[in-house]
This record gives structure tokens, sequence and C-alpha cells, in this order.
């Protein structure tokens, strides 16, 4: 009931906004809800009722289960203005790996998104990006910067100090201080803005 009062509330603040192109409602459930996802399904229903009471302007994104690629039970859309959005991480490029999700497509005549993707080698990008704009599929990356990373278009430099609440949040070092965690996370902090990054040409090509 809270998350369906939230989303209400975050549809009445950007109603008129034409900047906001959609609503993502939950980003990668992974629960284990039995056969066809019913209450993952009821969930959706019910939070998108409640953003039709006040916004019938914005496309409402359905991500599926298991970090969105489990769609059954999502079928038919409940929606006019509806889009599936799923994850695409660590699995071939191919027609036959999205197939399933391109019958959705066919079937109930409801766009693609591919919400997520960004974790692999530039040339698994390439493909990906391919195979996506092939089958007429937007796309997204995800995410922009990462930490001491070569798979995202701006890298930022882990800290020694971040590494070690690392290493301590992994057991593998003793407690530090109160006063050395917050300087590490803030000074890691500071270590992400855009003009501190390793801009990565190569991923962006």
């Amino acid at each position: 009931q809270r998350t369906i009062g939230l989303w209400k509330k975050i549809a009445e603040r950007y109603v008129n906004k034409e900047w906001i192109g959609g609503y993502d409602l939950i980003n990668e459930t992974a629960w284990n809800l039995g056969t066809n996802n019913v209450p993952l399904r009821e969930l959706f229903i019910n939070i998108t009722t409640a953003i039709r009471e006040v916004d019938t302007n914005h496309i409402v994104f359905i991500e599926g289960n298991w970090f969105a690629t489990d769609f059954s039970g999502l079928t038919p859309p409940w929606d006019n203005n509806m889009v599936y959005s799923f994850h695409k991480y660590w699995n071939e490029n191919s027609s036959s790996a999205i197939g399933y999700l391109l019958n959705i497509r066919n079937t109930y005549n409801v766009p693609l998104w591919l919400g997520e993707s960004g974790e692999n080698s530039n040339q698994w990008f390439s493909d990906c990006i391919s195979l996506m704009e092939a089958n007429t599929i937007g796309w997204a990356w995800w995410p922009h910067k990462k930490i001491g990373s070569i798979a995202g278009p701006l890298s930022s430099v882990k800290t020694n100090d971040y590494n070690y609440l690392l290493r301590y949040w992994n057991g593998q070092v003793s407690q530090p201080t109160l006063e050395f965690s917050i300087n590490a996370l803030n000074t890691q902090a500071q270590k992400l803005h855009i003009n501190q990054c390793v801009y990565q040409k190569d991923v962006i090509d």
C-alpha cells in the first residue's frame, strides 16, 4: 500500500512534465512467486490504477521478475500506454535469446525497451546494440559511472580508504573508526565528480 501511495504522489508531481518519459514501477524484482508471478501482476496493476487516477500522460514501464527477464503472467497488458522493459546481461546476442520478448511484442502489440545493460565487453556491447536496433528495440546503458571499472563510459578511481571499507564489509580486515569511514565515503563520492572521472571513449564508440 505504501508503494502504491508513493507512486500516486510521484505521478501527481510529474503529470505535466514533458521531459519525463514514463515510470518504471519496480526495478529488478527477484521474488519466488510461484507460477505466473500472480502477486507481482496484481501489484503492478494496482500501481498503474493509482497512477492513472492522476496521470494519463506517461508511459508505465513493466519489468519482468528475476531481474527483468521473466514476463510470465505479466501479459496481456492492462494499460494502453505500457511498455515491457527487460534487462540483458551475460547472455548471447542472438535472435533466439530475445525470441520470447519478440513474441510478447508481436502477440500484444506492445513496445519493448532494453532498460539496462552494460557489464560486459565492448564487443558484446556492440553486438547487443546491433541486435536491438535490428529488431527496433530502444536501449539504455547502466550505469553512467562505475568505480574502478573499464566497462562504463566514466570510471572513478577507487581510493585506498574506500577499498579498505569494502574489505571490512567482506570480513577481511578490522573495523575502522567512524571518522575514517565517513571520510572514506566522502572522499570516494568526490571522486565521482565528472571532472575527476576517467572518460573511456572506447566504450562510447
